[in-house]
Formats: C-alpha cells, structure tokens, sequence
C-alpha cells in the first residue's frame, strides 16, 4: 500500500506534537516510577511506625477500662451486695465500652451482673451463672494481671464481643467489651484515617476499619501476610484485600495478645501517587496545548523557508540564473542556499561540456554504424556461403552414400547373374551335344539325362535370377528413398531388411557380425528414406568407428513399439543400433552431433553422418535420436520417432 506523503508544513507539526508526546510520556513515566518507589518505601516505613504507635495507644485507651474494673473489683470485696449493685447501676452507664460485667466467685459463679438491658445487677437471672468453663476464667487463675481474650459469643447479650478480666482475692471480675466499642476506640487510636486491622490469636478478624461488616465473621487465619506476622517473618511488600493493594505492617499486643495490622494504599489507590499522577497529566496536557499553539507558527515559518530553496531548485531545473537569498532565519537553510549556488554554476559549465561530448559522441556512433553495417554486410555473406557448402557437403554425403549404396548392389548382383550366364551356357553346350545325337540316332537314356541336366541347369538360373531380381527391388525402394523426402506406408521390419540388404557387402567386407531383432507387421506412416539414411548412417558410423582395425565384434539392430508415456497417445517405435565396442569418451559424446565433427578428419569423414541424423529425426520424423556409451563396453544408439510422423512446414 502507498503511503500519501505529507506536506512539509503538516510533517513538521505532527514531528513537534508527536516528539512532545513521547517526550511527556517517558519523561512522565519515569518520574511517576521515580516517585511511586520513593512513596512506596516512605509509605512501608510509616505503616510500620503507625503501626507501633496503634499498639501503644490503643493498650493504653483499654488500660482505663481495665482500671475501672479492677476498682470496681476492690469494691465488691469491701461492699455489701445491695450498696455493690447500686455502684453498678450508678457507675457503669457511664462506660459506653463495657457492654456485659459479671463478678464471680471462687467457684466461677456469678454474684452480681450488670448489663445494658438495665435489669438489676442482683436479678436472679444473673445469679449463679457458672462461667468457670470458659477459657478466660481459666486463664486468669494463673495470671497476676489483667488479660483479654479472643472474641467470643456473649452468653449474656448474644453479641459478638471481645473480653477482659482481672481477678482479685479470689473473686474475678470479667467484662465483655462489644465490636464495635473496640472499633471506635482503635479509630480514636489511628493518626491517620488508614485501613485497620485488629485481629485475635485464632485468626478471627474483630476490627477493620474499612469494613466493619467483616468483623467477627471473617476468620484471615488463611492470609499471608497475617501468618507471616504471627510466625514473625518479613511482610510481603504489598498484599491484595478485595482487589485493593496495600502496603502491610504489623505489630503484636504482647499485653492485648492481638496483631495490628497497618494497611496503607498501594499503586493508584494511594492518594498520594494518584495525586502525582494527576499532576503529571495536567503538566502534560498544559505542554501539549502550547505545543498545540507554537507549533503552526513554526511550521509556517519553516515552511516558508523551505518552499523558497523549492522554487530556486525549480530555477535551476529550468536552467535559470540562480541568486541566493540572503536573509536566512536558520543556518544551514543558508549553508544549503550556497550549494545550490554552486549546484547551479557546475549544471551549466557540465551542460557546455556534455553538449561537445555529444557531438563527439554522435560523430563516433556514425563511423561505428557505418563499420557495423559493413561488418554485418560480410558476416552475412559468409553465413550464406556456409549454408551453402553445408547443403553441398551433404547433398555430397547423401550422394557418397548412394555411390556406396550402388557399388555394393553391383557387386552382389555379380554374383547371381555370373551363375546365371555359366547355368545357360552349359544348358547351350548341351542342346548342341543332343543335336548331334538326334542327327546320329536318338536314344532314350540320352534324352532323359538332357531333361535332368536341363531341369537342373534352369532351377540355378531361376535362382540366380531371382536373388538378382530381389537386390535390384530392395536397391530400387532404397534409392527411390534416399534420394526424395516422400511420404509413405510401409512395414519397419521389410524397410530395415531392404536397407540392410543393400549394405551387406559392407559388413561382409569387415570383421564384424550383424544380428537383428525386429518386430513384425508395424506398419508405419513416415517417410522411410530419412529413416533409410538415419540407420545407414549409424551402421556406417559403428563399423568405423566402434572397434580398431584389428578387432571384430557385433552390431545388433532391435526395432518394435514401444509403451507410451502416461497421458500421451501418440504410439511410438524405438529402433536401437548397438555395438560391443570400445565406446566413446564423455568429452567426444558431448559433441558427436555436432557438424564437421569428426575424429577421422583425412581419412574419409565428413563429421556430419550423426549430425544429418540427428537433424532429421527430430525435423522430419518428429521424434528424438539419443547415445548412450560406456567406455570398454560400447556404444547405443536409440531413435524413438512415432508411427504417424508429423506433416512437414511447407
């Protein structure tokens, strides 16, 4: 996809908004990250600081019930029952915390009760209560002080409550101080308005300040940080409560046996970091809209400079005078207006230079044209003259091969016609031999051995004539072919047989053997006196060629159809030409079809036997002439042409 460029005045606008973009924002993450670690640290230091202080302070806010207790205490055991629950009754509205106080005896039972239902302390409900099952009246008979406990279930009120003891003469004095009595005071305790966590030896939370409908009912036992606090390890740096973050500290109530637990915003939900952050968005939008405003004035100004070096660029393209401005608000603006200058002076002094070079050019592409069209008249002349002696040479070689092809008829023929003559003129002797005896007498025994003699005499001739008849017929369809490209039918094995017949003469002349292996009845369409020439041509080329002048071998011929190649139907034949020779080397095999090449160059070769086959299988018969050649183990020569040769061009 092409990407629409930008104009110079848009590209230097959206260049200055988008650097303060980036600018602002890695220089604002680095300071949000910068103070977020510095407010992380000082925050983890004051959730640890608070958190002592909490401690300190909400033990002391507790140690005034603990001492209205123990006065209260002192005064049951010098007091008479009735003046004691007027006390009660007088003193103890007056403690919002205290919800339930029941007195107990050294057995554990309840002597006198006050509660805020404002029933009498000595009503004989209260009376006679066993408590000396619970875990805090045990507790206090083996401590000298005052002790709290975990929260529990009042028996008295049913609220969830939180209990503290102290126990004087044998007389104990316990006092349940409701949830939400211990909130308001660990809110009192607080510096600061963080959420809070007050939780018991057993893992029950009973004060968050945050959620005070969580108190007595969640059980954080299971929460990190907590069991790292109980087992005095390390805080985790923050902790997750209700998908808030939070920096933890916490602290154990030796006296109370409570943690406290310090939980201070973390990330965004610190009102600290969101502030800052907020600071640096409006920091940043404040930059962005001056940046906004000054950045048109710029571009424009910038961009006026800029389409002023355009137009002096236009100047010189158009080959105009170039005078350099002067008054240039930035410096390499001005330092780029003097290269053009100098640009300028260079272009025409080149264009003078280029224009000399030009006519020298063109006055030297003339001479050159001319040599060339000269050159080009020769070369043509000479490529015509070889054409020309290339036909000659092998309308010469068809012709040397048809010489050959007629000494070699005549010589066979000379045989049967010279048996002819001697089988007749011994039949003449004898008819002149029974004249004279018809003259003289005839006798039958001498007519009946002038029939067998005659009867005899003819069959050689007969003979004779017959084998002479069939060379001249095989010589007649061998030249007829060899010497006009005409179309025909025929049969491949009687073609083959006609051509090797006419060359028997050769290959009885030489050392070697010829065997044949050719399929019957493969009638062919084609053009016989190019396939006549091809295989004469490879025939002659094996008994030259194939062994040293000393050596016999074989020649075997094999000719028949052939399987046709998956999704071709045209049906082909394969006549192959092999011989048991020395083979030829890679480097003569790659060239054996090329023209002129030859390796009896003095000796009779022409170099364009295989060249004249190889042309015409491919150019006549339509098909493909390949070697294949092992050194030592001879040679191969397989024409594949199709039964219908292709109609010749023109």
């Amino acid at each position: 996809m092409k990407i629409r460029p930008y104009t110079f005045r848009w590209f230097i606008f959206w260049l200055i908004i988008s650097s303060s973009i980036i600018t602002l924002l890695i220089s604002g993450t680095i300071i949000f990250l910068l103070r977020q670690s510095t407010f992380a640290a000082e925050n983890m230091e004051r959730a640890r600081q608070e958190s002592k202080i909490l401690v300190r302070r909400t033990e002391g806010l507790l140690a005034g019930i603990e001492e209205s207790i123990g006065i209260l205490t002192q005064a049951s055991l010098r007091m008479d029952t009735e003046d004691f629950a007027d006390l009660l009754q007088a003193v103890l509205p007056q403690h919002e915390s205290i919800r339930v106080i029941y007195f107990l005896d050294g057995n554990g039972q309840t002597y006198a009760v006050h509660a805020k239902d404002h029933r009498n302390p000595l009503h004989e409900d209260f009376i006679g209560i066993d408590f000396s099952y619970s875990s805090l009246y045990s507790a206090l008979q083996n401590s000298n002080q005052s002790v709290w406990s975990d929260k529990f279930i009042s028996v008295l009120s049913g609220d969830t409550s939180v209990g503290v003891g102290i126990r004087m003469e044998n007389h104990t004095a316990i006092a349940e101080i409701s949830l939400e009595a211990l909130l308001s005071t660990v809110e009192i305790a607080a510096e600061s308005s963080v959420r809070l966590w007050v939780v018991d030896k057993r893992g029950e939370l009973i004060v968050d300040t945050d959620n005070e409908f969580s108190t007595g009912i969640t059980n954080v036992l299971g929460n990190r940080a907590i069991q790292q606090a109980l087992d005095s390890q390390q805080l985790p740096v923050t902790v997750t409560v209700n998908g808030k973050n939070y920096y933890p500290a916490a602290d154990i109530s030796e006296k109370l046996g409570w943690i406290f637990m310090n939980l201070i915003p973390a990330g965004l939900d610190n009102r600290y970091i969101r502030n800052t952050l907020i600071d640096i968005i409006f920091l940043s939008i404040s930059y962005l809209v001056l940046a906004l405003l000054l950045s048109p004035l710029w571009s424009y100004r910038l961009n006026t400079q800029v389409m002023h070096l355009m137009q002096q660029s236009q100047k010189i393209a158009e080959g105009h005078h170039y005078t350099p401005q002067k008054d240039w608000m930035i410096r390499e603006f001005h330092e780029l207006s003097e290269s053009q200058k100098i640009m300028a002076d260079k272009i025409f002094d080149r264009e003078k230079s280029l224009i000399r070079l030009n006519q020298k050019l063109e006055d030297r592409v003339q001479e050159r044209t001319r040599a060339l069209e000269n050159s080009n008249r020769e070369l043509q002349e000479t490529l015509e003259n070889m054409n020309r002696m290339q036909e000659i040479l092998i309308q010469t070689e068809k012709q040397a091969a048809l010489g050959r092809l007629v000494a070699g008829v005549a010589h066979e023929l000379n045989t049967p016609i010279g048996n002819a003559i001697m089988s007749i003129s011994s039949l003449k002797a004898e008819t002149h031999e029974l004249g004279r005896e018809v003259s003289s007498g005839l006798r039958r025994s001498t007519l009946e051995r002038f029939l067998r003699y005659c009867d005899e005499g003819l069959d050689i001739a007969e003979r004779n004539v017959s084998r002479a008849a069939e060379l001249i017929n095989s010589f007649k369809h061998v030249a007829s072919d060899q010497t006009s490209s005409v179309r025909r039918k025929f049969f491949l094995d009687t073609m083959i047989h006609d051509v090797l017949l006419t060359m028997n003469p050769m290959i009885r002349h030489s050392r070697h053997r010829m065997e044949t292996d050719l399929e019957q009845e493969v009638e062919m369409d084609s053009y016989p006196g190019s396939l006549g020439q091809i295989l004469t041509n490879l025939i002659t080329n094996a008994l030259a060629h194939a062994w040293d002048d000393d050596d016999s071998g074989s020649i075997w011929i094999k000719a028949g159809r052939i399987s046709e190649p998956p999704g071709e139907e045209i049906p082909m034949v394969q006549i192959s030409v092999q011989d048991n020779g020395k083979g030829i080397p890679a480097e003569i095999r790659k060239k054996i079809f090329d023209p002129f090449f030859t390796t009896r160059l003095g000796r009779g070769g022409t170099g364009l036997g295989l060249n004249i086959a190889y042309n015409s299988a491919r150019n006549i018969l339509g098909g493909t002439l390949n070697c294949e050649s092992t050194e030592g183990e001879g040679t191969v020569f397989k024409l594949k042409i199709p039964v219908v040769a292709p109609l010749l061009q023109g």
